[in-house]
């Protein structure tokens, strides 16, 4: 049977028992908040890990007391405690692709144990408009119970919305419109309305059109790319992709950066790319292992990613190719580059 602490907590509670609910959350805050931000230390690892790109930072909260007091007045809740909430703590995931969605909720299912799912977008008919998200409820798998960072965290639940770019520009717009569902709408406006969600979906759409044309491109047959073709950050993906173990690769990768390193230098077909890594392999292989066996020596000061290290992984893919340029050119002369470029930017920033 539940307490009667807050049993029967409506629009106009008792005193006594908003009195009981407020210092039974303040006693909660301090672990929702821990829980908080290691859920969100162990999200961006594992997007990390299996190259999903945030299309903004990841976003978390503990709902504050008086978010709280509002909901319990505005929804009429009888609850014991307020562990009984999906969203004291509460994040959300707001992706570039919309071909990421399926991939990160299978994450999400594969990492925690999951209390509840809900697609929002299944309430809405083929011609109505209105919110898309993915709304998970999740616990701590019991296994991770005993860790440090999530010691005494395991009674505590949290809500995860997961949605593409273009659906949180909806969420946010009709939030400040409050035109979240279609009968909210004044009629004359429901056109104009209707035409904003569809282009937003085209977004959606095309975005993915983009994104499988450009791995198609950037992953043509080795046969059918022309040595002497100028590089582009798409064709040097590719070249590093195929060099260059999958386990490197991180979610966003600095090709802009490396392309313009690289025609400093004088790199700049995919032919001389070939034959730059090539002829290093053996340096960048052992440069790897070398600083990996510092940092599992203790003996180093680089800032890893723990995940990372117990795979036997430092640098990405670019970091590999720097390894690379770094034996061709010498330190000194890609310090010089970054030196000449700052200056030029510090230069242009004062016309």
């Amino acid at each position: 049977m539940k307490p009667k602490a807050y049993e029967g907590v409506r629009q106009t509670p008792s005193v006594t028992d908003i009195g009981k609910m407020r210092d039974d959350y303040l006693a909660l805050e301090p672990k929702a908040r821990r829980l908080c931000a290691s859920l969100q230390k162990e999200i961006i690892e594992l997007l990390e890990l299996n190259g999903v790109a945030l299309g903004v930072p990841l976003e978390g909260r503990v709902k504050a007391w008086g978010s709280l007091q509002e909901k319990l007045d505005r929804k009429a809740l009888s609850i014991a405690m307020p562990t009984e909430l999906d969203d004291i703590v509460g994040l959300r995931l707001i992706l570039l692709f919309q071909s990421d969605l399926n991939t990160v909720i299978g994450l999400l299912k594969q990492t925690f144990t999951i209390l509840s799912l809900e697609d929002t977008s299944a309430r809405l008919g083929e011609a109505q408009f209105g919110y898309q998200s993915q709304h998970l409820v999740i616990k701590l798998p019991e296994t991770w119970a005993g860790l440090p960072s999530f010691n005494g965290l395991g009674d505590l639940k949290a809500e995860i919305q997961v949605r593409t770019l273009s659906q949180h520009i909806w969420a946010a717009a009709s939030h400040k419109l409050q035109y979240k569902h279609e009968n909210s709408v004044p009629p004359p406006l429901r056109r104009t309305i209707n035409r904003i969600s569809a282009l937003l979906e085209i977004v959606d759409l095309e975005l993915n059109r983009v994104l499988e044309e450009k791995q198609s491109y950037a992953h043509r047959d080795a046969a059918t790319t022309d040595s002497t073709e100028t590089l582009n950050v798409d064709l040097l993906a590719g070249v590093l992709s195929s060099f260059f173990p999958e386990k490197n690769l991180i979610a966003v990768e600095d090709y802009n950066e490396a392309l313009f390193e690289l025609t400093y230098f004088g790199v700049n077909t995919v032919e001389k790319l070939h034959a730059l890594i090539e002829k290093h392999q053996d340096e960048i292989i052992s440069e790897e292992h070398r600083v990996l066996s510092e940092i599992k020596s203790g003996s180093s000061d680089y800032v890893v990613n723990a995940k990372r290290v117990e795979n036997n992984v430092f640098y990405s893919h670019v970091g590999l190719l720097r390894t690379a340029m770094i034996q061709e050119f010498g330190a000194e002369s890609m310090g010089e580059l970054w030196d000449t470029r700052r200056e030029k930017e510090a230069a242009a920033s004062t016309r």
